[in-house]
């Protein structure tokens, strides 16, 4: 981040300090730590606290009961009674004191908040959420809106039903205003900011523009590029479709911020805060102490200092994709120093084409080379796939600054390799099974195996080759088998084709069929063997041996 933003943290040092009493502090501590930030030379001073009621720890009815009763009083003593009175009601005006301090300082935007939905606040009467609004009226968008008819009229906007902003003396005596909600991406982590936030729906309010609202960050940033009178401006750009960018004009440059049609800003996190802030922190304790060791007034000099809840018993705090609990006061300095330093993330309206395309490339990629390839090659093509969309991803993240969804190509290269590897898998399972069971009575189980194993398969009308034909038959079968009743002829042919079929087996032959008392076989097929007639003439030997 640049140094143009520091953080007055309400911390946990700052609760702690029995000076200051319990949180909320009194109007006049606020006064005293607005009056130290002036005196330091803040340019500019953002509140991410709202002061909606009137500080009433004061004793100040008492004394306003007293000083009315007083005033029917005509004796001299009375008079002067009322004096001091008066001068006691001056110091226990907390909220005139905090007014005081903000009109001195001149350069003090106050927060406050919108609730969204009309239920959350249903018990409010109309008169008082209108007074709310009125608080806020001078803080509305007043520069030229870049759009057909000057008017955001008919735009998908974020809309608020009611506000709650600071208590009229405070809020004429500022500034300005600027909202605090942030709302965050369905999976409730905060990477977008509104820049813009309409007040109710006003579009059938004929002739009258609608209410439109600036954030605080946005509000502290036009506080801090003023020209001594001369206020920085902010534009709005749009077309039919929304809202296209919002921009600030001042003296001091010119900033565009990118803005989706909602008119929202991506936010570009700039990191952790767990153990080191992004931004310089000092208690505000320290500031309304005068305490110059460990809040020196050249540290506020010339910069824009948000105050708010560092504290976690504030619970002031959204997830990030860095943090699981950001302060809030934080995200408001990371949009500030964004705009200044024109370091931001853009949402290209190509990003969804991108995507989609990304995935259907990918897809044709695996389909066309994936059932070609041996499963080494499909592995490596698949890491590749992944490792590149990565790449590129990066790229267009941290150098580009394009948000571009760095999860759905990496995504469906892991599911489509999955899917051809499984579907592969899943094959190869039929063909190993299909050979075995087609085999199994043929062929000895080694040379299953190896035509599993180098994807051996029978061919259709066979195939031609150098081979051995093996033939068996035993002498004068027919006058033996005369003397033998059936039942003891089977039981010897059996007996006698199993061992020769063992033994044509162990040599690696393939048995074609029993032709009566013969064996047809023949080696070197399916599976080729190099040594078929060597083979042949072992399975020969073999069988007289076992006959002797």
């Amino acid at each position: 981040p640049g140094s143009n933003v520091v953080i007055a943290a309400i911390d946990e040092k700052s609760l702690d300090d029995p000076d200051l009493g319990i949180w909320p502090w009194s109007y006049d501590m606020q006064g005293k730590l607005v009056d130290q930030l002036t005196d330091y030379g803040a340019k500019s001073i953002g509140y991410d606290v709202v002061f909606s009621a009137s500080d009433t720890r004061t004793g100040l009815k008492p004394l306003q009961d007293i000083r009315s009763w007083l005033s029917t009083c005509d004796d001299e003593s009375c008079s002067e009674l009322a004096g001091l009175v008066d001068g006691k009601l001056k110091e226990a005006n907390h909220d005139q004191i905090f007014a005081d301090a903000l009109a001195r300082s001149s350069r003090v935007v106050l927060g406050y908040f919108f609730h969204w939905y009309q239920n959350d606040i249903r018990h409010l009467p109309e008169a008082e959420m209108q007074r709310f609004l009125q608080n806020i009226r001078p803080s509305t968008y007043n520069a030229p809106i870049m759009a057909p008819g000057g008017s955001l009229k008919g735009i998908d906007l974020p809309t608020g039903y009611a506000v709650e902003s600071g208590i009229p003396i405070l809020s004429q005596a500022a500034w300005g205003a600027g909202f605090f909600n942030s709302y965050p991406d369905p999976d409730g982590v905060h990477r977008r900011y509104r820049l813009i936030v309409k007040y109710r729906d006003r579009v059938d309010v004929a002739n009258e523009p609608d209410y439109l609202f600036a954030p605080l960050g946005l509000r502290a940033l036009e506080r801090y590029l003023q020209d001594g009178d001369v206020r920085a401006n902010t534009v709005i750009w749009a077309d039919s479709n929304g809202v296209t960018n919002v921009g600030i004009q001042s003296r001091k440059g010119k900033y565009i911020l990118p803005a989706n049609r909602k008119g929202q800003m991506l936010i570009n996190h700039l990191g952790p805060s767990d153990s080191i802030p992004l931004f310089p922190r000092y208690s505000a304790v320290d500031i309304i102490k005068g305490n110059h060791n460990s809040a020196p007034p050249e540290a506020f000099r010339d910069k824009i200092v948000l105050v708010g809840a560092t504290a976690m018993r504030l619970v002031d705090s959204y997830v990030t994709p860095f943090n699981v609990s950001f302060p809030g006061v934080e995200l408001h300095a990371t949009i500030i120093d964004n705009i200044l330093q024109q370091d931001f993330l853009v949402d290209p309206w190509w990003a969804p084409l991108y995507t989609i395309g990304a995935i259907i490339l990918i897809g044709f990629v695996f389909t066309f080379l994936g059932p070609r390839l041996p499963a080494l090659w499909m592995h490596l093509l698949a890491t590749g796939i992944f490792i590149a969309s990565l790449v590129l991803n990066y790229v267009y993240f941290n150098v580009q600054g394009w948000s571009i969804s760095t999860v759905y190509p990496p995504l469906a290269t892991l599911v489509i390799w999955a899917g051809l590897t499984a579907w592969k898998y899943m094959g190869e399972q039929q063909e190993k099974h299909f050979l075995r069971k087609a085999f199994t009575h043929y062929l000895s189980p080694q040379l299953i195996e190896e035509m599993v194993q180098t994807k051996t398969q029978p061919q259709l009308g066979g195939s031609s080759g150098i081979r051995t034909a093996y033939f068996t038959d035993i002498a004068s079968f027919s006058t033996f088998s005369e003397q033998l009743s059936p039942t003891q002829l089977v039981a010897i042919l059996n007996e006698y084709l199993g061992a020769m079929t063992n033994i044509l087996m162990r040599e690696g032959g393939t048995l074609d069929r029993y032709d009566g008392d013969g064996i047809v076989a023949f080696f070197g097929a399916p599976v080729p063997l190099p040594d078929h007639a060597r083979r042949a003439l072992r399975t020969a030997l073999g069988m007289q041996q076992m006959l002797a």
